[in-house]
């Protein structure tokens, strides 16, 4: 055994004091950043350095270069402002990662830090954090980052506060200690994989309104694995349709007061041919129905409360022939309709404001659009949501709309009419047309209402 001498002794200080607190003269910021550490160390002594920490029970161990183990001690309890690390944000709020908390088993994150609040947990912050047990988030945090807490695997509880908005991509990925989850009423969106295999949460409560649910997000769940909450061939939670890619049913009829139907919840489905959504049905997800090639209804009633088709949605459904979409939707999102190539008529609300990018690309059989053209407020359509629509023959524009972006038509090789209620003057004045927006449409196919001429 080497006698330990003054510059062990210091150097075993600057170990402890490196494990805790910021060390400005050798430069130590972070805790567990061993590699600076042992730079530190080498310059002090020449030969002693750390090859391994662990935190067993509660207790951090350290085994240097020379074979000794040291318990170093309890670390727990919970980090204050000066522990995590604050980032100034555009808005003026501040987003916060682990900063000096990575061996902090507890953590508190402040409402507010210099007077301004604390609105945001960043992207990765404590990624991989396997010592976190539980974490307390402010009622100021309205987005929790992608893979904010993804593989802290002992982390038992984290109770989500009413205010928050986001839940990033695998958010709580692999947090297979978590139990409980309670989404407050205040959330809009769960992001893909937010709870992907945290394997013993069995007790999940959403609220029963509206929210965006990435694919997977509940995925390797306890509750998701218990086959007591199928109810043949789908899984819902409260009001949300989750999965229903097992269904093998031609008809399915979405259960009564669901308001949500999750990314991807039928996508590839090959044996559906119909579905019936409920009145209460306010939001269909990005992907929800991709893919489902024999699909060819989709009823909605008149007193539909729907008012998104997320991204995708209907995307490859090549055997969808027509579509009618309730008043009340506002926003198609992007390619919702591309490739549905035996669409051959579609009518459209004269609620809807904003039809996205490729929302009907490649719908090569549609002959009927139907557009209000007095009573719309379609005010956007957006790059190639129409383009390749070689069976379209004419459409009417509404005098709500403000923009046609780039190659919105192109490749319509037999629109022969597009008509406007009004002047070509007020055309060039008031629509904002991006590039190739007509091309490869038939010549002279602008109809303006020229009576309206002074």
């Amino acid at each position: 055994m080497v006698a330990e001498g003054k510059d062990d002794i210091l150097c075993r200080s600057v170990i402890h004091k490196s494990l805790f607190n910021v060390l400005p003269v050798l430069g130590i910021g972070m805790i567990g950043n061993i590699a600076r550490v042992n730079k530190c160390i080498q310059l002090i002594v020449g030969r002693l350095h750390i090859v391994k920490t662990e935190l067993i029970d509660g207790e951090l161990i350290v085994t240097y270069s020379d074979g000794r183990v040291e318990n170093i001690g309890p670390i727990s309890g919970e980090s204050d402002s000066d522990s995590l690390s604050f980032y100034p944000l555009p808005d003026g709020t501040y987003g916060i990662t682990a900063g000096n908390t990575i061996y902090l088993e507890g953590i508190a994150i402040p409402e507010k830090y210099r007077g301004r609040e604390v609105s945001t947990i960043l992207n990765d912050a404590f990624k991989g954090n396997e010592n976190l047990k539980t974490v307390t988030i402010p009622k100021s945090i309205v987005s929790i980052g992608a893979s904010a807490f993804s593989g802290c695997k002992n982390l038992e509880a984290a109770e989500l506060p009413e205010g928050l908005v986001n839940i990033g991509a695998s958010a709580f990925n692999g947090c297979e200690k978590l139990l409980e989850l309670e989404i407050p009423e205040s959330v809009e969106s769960i992001g893909a994989q937010a709870f992907y295999m945290c394997a013993g949460l069995d007790s999940i409560v959403l609220p029963p309104l509206p929210i965006s649910i990435g694919g997977s997000a509940f995925y390797g769940t306890a509750f998701y694995d218990n086959a007591e909450n199928w109810t043949d061939g789908a899984l819902y939670i409260g009001a949300h349709l989750i999965d229903a890619r097992a269904v093998g049913v031609e008809e399915y009829t979405i259960m009564e007061n669901t308001v949500t139907v999750a990314n991807y919840s039928f996508a590839d489905c090959d044996t559906l041919k119909g579905v019936s959504v409920p009145d209460s049905l306010a939001l269909i997800g990005g992907s929800a129905f991709m893919g489902c090639d024999l699909l060819e209804t989709v009823a909605f009633s008149s007193k539909s409360t729907l008012f998104n088709i997320g991204e995708s949605a209907f995307s490859g459904c090549a055997s969808l022939r027509e579509m009618s979409l309730p008043e009340g939707v506002a926003a198609i999102g992007g390619e919702a309709f591309s490739q549905c190539t035996a669409l051959t008529k579609l009518l459209l609300p004269d609620s809807l404001e904003k039809i996205e990018s490729g929302a009907f690309l490649g719908c090569t059989s549609l002959v009927e659009l139907a557009i209000s053209a007095e009573n719309s407020k379609l005010s956007v359509i957006e790059d190639e949501a129409f383009k390749g629509c070689e069976g379209l023959t004419s459409i009417s524009l509404p005098l709500s709309l403000t923009k046609i972006g780039k190659s919105a038509f192109a490749e319509c090789t037999a629109l022969a009419e597009i008509s406007y209620p009004a002047t070509e003057k007020e055309w060039k004045k008031n629509v904002q047309k991006g590039s190739d927006w007509n091309k490869n449409t038939p010549d002279k196919n602008m109809v303006f209402d020229e009576e309206l001429e002074v």
